[in-house]
């Protein structure tokens, strides 16, 4: 360890600007390194009115130099105004280059060599190439690197990501997961305040980005807005899966952004008459082991505390670079340092960490807090750790107003308002919605092929990707674009031409397909007695047992390629009940139907929330049941033939319904053919209020825990459990029992039209109100009343022989069937977050296949005709569901209060107006979160 001590010669900083702080592939991204750069530059030559040729040399820190070209320091200085007489040196010494390029700039002056340096440093993680080999492989394929992650993000020594060597570090100084959250949390908080407060104003240069809309100007950094504080909790570990404690969302960020200083000699600051920021006074580097790169600043600053003449209580404001919290963490555990004095006005994590960059970014930052006559320190880590072998000590301060200064593993001060830096070999940082570089590259390419026109500049829609919905590929986190009401009712007719109908002929055709053995049962069909029974439970137990597994794997796929296979699949399974007359070909044939429709259910609640709102959804999914009881209204017994021809009939119809979804029916509005690019937009942005979201790839386990744990989601089961089971019953014996009051079976065809009209009617009219009214819970109450009586009617008339009657009773309670619609419909409106909604769904319909298992078995042979135990099971069953649909509707407008006044608390909190509101709930509409994380969400009663 070498010490450099007095300093001849007083080092000033007279200007300490910045740009803002950009999201990778976000609003800066059209800009390289050098052009950044030469922004800052530029704008701390106009901060001081320099003229920029007196400078006479510069250093400029860039990491991730391949492809940037030859210098970026040279081109910085000359794109700046310099004079090419000047010197121009790059600095890389990654993570630190830009604390480095100031701590050299300093010596050049303070040794008396130079007289006015400028210094920085700057980075453009956005265009950061894939390298390729030079040599031709002599077989198979080229191994491509990521630059950015191998020159940047990446231990050689180890072999792995630097986030490993902050877990290590964590253990090492038993540094909670909940400490490191609860410091990112508070970053955030610092950084929106010190936004709001205009902290950040002096040292911001404004970007103009010329976009295909016209020119741009960016002003403010981007990663601070992009926080959801309730997920941060809920992040699985990024570097180590079991136990591990850094997340996306308690490291820094993968950014773009650039950072300059103006430093001269104190007596060539008064020949110019400018007055100083900040004096240097001292700066120290130390090396340690690269897997311990973290703790590196905690040493550092006290060295340069000590070749300072000073303490930590002399230092009023401490800058520490958030390469991830734990670092952070270290600095306060070791030195003792209060919280509240370090990075006041939040950190990396918060602001961004274009690494080239982030060196010079802390001591602009620094300077700008400082308060005349204070000190200051600024601390900085860099990948590699054991950087100096001499474990060289230099130290620095700064005086004036306020000040600035970091390097690697160095610290300064200042001693009017002064500041002490101290930096240290830092490396990896990763990206906030992203585990990894590696993970990210290529969502980034995919986000660039995606990249809108009218969405020219939004930094949200690239980097969301991963954690949120697909809409972000389209469109950003905010709104950018506003359709006319006369431009949405064109999509919305150009939307119903297609969408309802395919998805009432799914529909449609699986109620026939599920309900084609009620049909066969009186058209000679061989099944019968108790293997009736068993061949009706076997379709259901065929949709329970795969009901999660294609939940499951549909969220994978392509929903609407996904569901016209397997309907084009169920409809060959229909064909094959024609070739077989046993107990056992039926009975797995019923079993791989079940298999194959049980998918339909959730698939066709996700694409309607998709493409149409919460006011929309409830008459459209309601209406799917009006489809088919409508549909069968027709069947007047004519055209039905021997029950092989019913499943030969039944099947090719499925196949060709198949195969029009295949062809036309959309996904999701991300990948709507039948759509323009500028109509898919306009799709997203019609549902970007209900914040029910789109579609998300990734399975996530907070999801999942979080639907298991709604008392709401084990309602929704018991409610599709009692609705049910009155389903599995009627669905297969509605035909049986009318034929036992004494009728022929085409009679029976004929009398039981009625009862699809009453069904139809009472869904079309359900509907209707839940439209008007925005109600999920009473169209249920409605609808089932009629069936309680019709039970009671069906019980209490058995023995009188008044047909009239029976009848009547057997077609009022039909309408029970627009329940389990508007069920469908209660969780489209009242779940988000895309594992939790499909998680539901399928609980949902596992709950809808074991209640009409149980249907199946209430109508027993040996209560045969009258069925009188079944009937009265139906009566109780339905008797508890109002209860429960009460209990649920009550549940949904408690909610909605509470939520209202969380908002309202949260809007006073921040100091949010009503445009504010609405700009937060636009930005939260397509981050996949829950209904619960989402402060936004409303509750559809």
């Amino acid at each position: 360890m070498a010490a450099y001590h007095p300093i001849p010669r007083d080092v000033v900083i007279v200007a300490a600007t910045r740009t803002p702080v950009g999201s990778i592939n976000g609003a800066l991204k059209s800009l390289t390194a050098p052009e950044l750069g030469i922004i800052a530059l530029k704008h701390a030559f106009k901060q001081c009115n320099l003229d920029p040729a007196v400078v006479e040399e510069i250093f400029f820190g860039n990491v991730v130099q391949a492809g940037v070209g030859q210098s970026p320091a040279r081109q910085v200085a000359l794109g700046a105004g310099m004079s090419s007489s000047s010197d121009a040196t790059t600095i890389n010494k990654v993570c630190a280059s830009g604390l480095k390029a100031i701590m050299l700039a300093a010596q050049s002056i303070s040794s008396g060599y130079k007289s006015v340096v400028a210094a920085g440093g700057t980075e453009s993680m956005s265009n950061a190439p894939f390298l390729l080999p030079r040599q031709n492989p002599v077989f198979g394929k080229f191994d491509v690197k990521d630059a950015l992650q191998t020159d940047g993000l990446w231990d050689v020594y180890n072999q792995f990501a630097m986030g490993n060597c902050g877990e290590y570090a964590a253990a090492k100084h038993g540094i909670s997961r909940e400490a490191q959250d609860a410091h990112a949390i508070e970053s955030y908080r610092r950084a929106e305040r010190a936004w709001r407060s205009g902290a950040f104003d002096a040292e911001i240069a404004p970007v103009t980005v010329h976009t295909k809309k016209g020119d741009v100007i960016v002003r403010e950094d981007e990663e601070y807005k992009r926080v959801i504080y309730e997920k941060i909790p809920t992040l699985k570990p990024a570097f180590k899966p079991d136990g591990g404690s850094i997340t996306a969302a308690n490291s820094s960020n993968l950014n773009d952004g650039a950072s300059a200083v103006i430093l001269m000699s104190a007596d060539r600051a008064r020949v110019l008459g400018l007055k100083p920021l900040a004096k240097i006074i001292s700066y120290a580097d130390v090396g340690v082991d690269p897997i311990d790169f973290p703790s590196a600043p905690a040493q550092a600053i006290p060295m340069a505390l000590e070749n300072a003449g000073l303490s930590i209580d002399d230092i009023s404001l401490f800058e520490v670079n958030e390469a991830y919290s734990v670092v952070v963490r270290i600095v306060e555990k070791v030195l003792g340092i209060d919280p509240a004095k370090i990075n006041v006005n939040g950190g990396a994590v918060a602001l961004g960490h274009a690494i080239g960059n982030s060196g010079s970014r802390i001591i602009v930052t620094l300077i700008h807090a400082l308060q005349s006559g204070q000190y200051g320190a600024a601390g900085i880590c860099n990948g590699g750790g054991l950087n100096y072998p001499t474990r060289q000590i230099l130290s620095m301060s700064t005086t004036r107003y306020r000040m600035l200064l970091s390097a690697v593993g160095c610290t300064y001060f200042g001693s009017r308002f002064s500041l002490f830096i101290s930096t240290h070999d830092f490396m990896a940082s990763i990206e906030r919605r992203s585990v990894a570089s590696s993970e990210k590259a290529p969502a980034s390419r995919e986000d660039e092929k995606h990249d809108l026109e009218v969405n020219e500049i939004d930094a949200a829609s690239a980097i969301d990707s991963y954690e949120g919905d697909e809409a972000l590929k389209l469109v950003g986190r905010e709104r950018t674009v506003e359709f006319s009401d006369e431009y949405n009712k064109k999509l919305r007719r150009k939307l119903d031409l297609v969408i309802p109908p395919l998805c009432a002929a799914v529909y449609f055709t699986q109620f026939l397909d599920k309900t084609s053995l009620n049909y066969a049962s009186i058209m000679g069909l061989p099944i019968t007695g108790q293997h009736y029974n068993l061949v009706s439970l076997a379709f259901y137990l065929g949709f329970l047992v795969w009901e999660f597994p294609t939940v499951y794997i549909s969220q994978k796929l392509r929903i609407g390629k996904y569901l016209g296979a397997n309907v084009v699949v169920w409809g060959i399974i229909l064909m094959l009940h024609a070739t077989t007359s046993s107990f056992g070909g039926f009975f797995a044939l019923r079993f791989l139907l079940g298999m194959c429709e049980c998918c339909v259910a959730p698939i066709l609640i996700l694409v309607i929330s998709m493409f149409y709102k919460k006011d929309e959804q409830n008459g459209l999914t309601q209406v799917f049941g009006g489809f088919v009881a409508y549909g069968i209204s027709f069947d007047n017994g004519k055209q039905i033939a021997p029950y092989k021809i019913i499943y030969l009939l039944l099947g090719a119809l499925a196949i060709i319904v198949g195969v029009c979804v295949l062809i036309w029916l959309p996904d999701s509005p991300v990948h709507a053919r039948i759509l323009t690019k500028e109509e898919r937009i306009a799709a997203l942005e019609r549902v970007r209020d209900d914040q029910g979201g789109t579609e998300n790839k990734r399975w996530k386990k907070e999801q999942i825990i979080e639907a298991v744990t709604d008392i709401r989601t084990w309602l929704i089961v018991l409610s599709t459990l009692l609705t049910s089971i009155p389903n599995g019953a009627l669905s297969n014996f509605s035909n049986i029992i009318i034929r036992n009051f004494g009728y022929t079976s085409r009679q029976t065809l004929i009398l039981s039209t009625p009862g699809g009209a009453v069904a139809s009617v009472t869904t079309l009219l359900c509907g209707w109100y839940s439209d008007k009214k925005g109600e999920r819970m009473l169209p249920i109450i409605f609808c089932i009343i009629p069936t309680i009586v019709g039970s009671g009617m069906l019980v209490g008339l058995n023995a009188s022989g008044d047909k009239g009657a029976l009848l009547f009773a057997t077609y009022i309670i039909g309408t029970f069937g627009s329940a389990l619609s508007s069920i469908y419909a209660y969780n489209a409106s009242n779940t988000s977050g895309h594992t939790k909604k499909n998680t539901i769904n399928a609980m949902t319909l596992v709950s809808f296949g074991l209640g009409n298992i149980i249907g199946t078995e209430i109508f027993q042979p040996k209560d045969a005709p009258a069925y009188i135990p079944g009937k009265i099971a139906i009566l109780v069953l339905l008797s508890v569901q109002l209860g429960v649909s009460f209990l649920l509707r009550w549940i949904n407008i408690r909610l909605n209060t509470q939520r209202r006044t969380k908002l309202e608390e949260e809007k006073a909190r921040r100091g949010w107006t009503d445009a504010d509101v609405q700009k937060e709930r636009e930005r939260h509409a397509f981050l996949d979160l829950t209904d619960k994380q989402n402060l936004f969400f409303i509750y559809t009663a």
